[in-house]
């Protein structure tokens, strides 16, 4: 036994005691700044507020030109009544303006216009973005909306607006009816019929 003791302590000439260090230094680690998915979801948790009904995402996926012409339409829209409303024919009964707002902020706003455009039976608004051409990020607002237009099932068509509204800084938006403006269409249709 004293022999195995002698002969370990002489492989073992040399060897340093090693001392994990598998602690993070946080005053050394770089704060990590919070999404502002995380900032949102963060502001209704102390506002007491859990549930979003807001289902826009914060961030765009495509990032769009400062002059690129914005352009969506969907099915049942027709071309010639598209072609009217990108010419700006139709009467703006709303208007919003996004300029200088942060995207969160512009994320509620732009919800809550179109929820009450189609509570006040508003058909036709215009959304001002802006470009954002001198920003170190340029055209952010713009692509945001670009990205949370089409998410709005109440929104059938947008388009940027003519120069005499803001041009490319700008979209015409198109809203569906109401339930109350197809109750009062389908109403005022049958009474001829009967």
């Amino acid at each position: 036994m004293e022999e195995d003791k002698s002969l370990f302590l002489q492989e073992m000439q040399g060897v340093i005691k090693h001392t994990p260090n598998n602690k993070v230094d946080l005053k050394a680690s770089k704060k990590i700044e919070a999404t502002q998915n995380q900032q949102v979801r963060r502001e209704l948790a102390q506002t007491g507020q859990l549930k979003d009904d807001n289902h826009l995402v914060m961030q765009p996926l495509v990032m769009v030109d400062p002059e690129e012409i914005l352009s969506f339409k969907r099915d049942g829209v027709g071309n010639q009544v598209f072609r009217k409303f990108r010419l700006g024919q139709y009467p703006i009964e709303a208007k919003l303006d996004l300029h200088r707002m942060k995207v969160v902020q512009a994320r509620k706003e732009v919800f809550d216009f179109v929820q009450n455009c189609i509570k006040f039976n508003i058909r036709g608004a215009l959304i001002s973005h802006g470009k954002a051409s001198h920003s170190e990020v340029k055209a952010m607002l713009k692509s945001c909306v670009n990205a949370w237009l089409p998410e709005l099932n109440d929104v059938l068509a947008f388009h940027s607006a003519q120069q005499k509204h803001g041009g490319s800084g700008s979209v015409y938006i198109m809203l569906r009816k109401s339930d109350q403006q197809k109750l009062e269409n389908k109403l005022h249709h049958s009474k001829g019929r009967e």
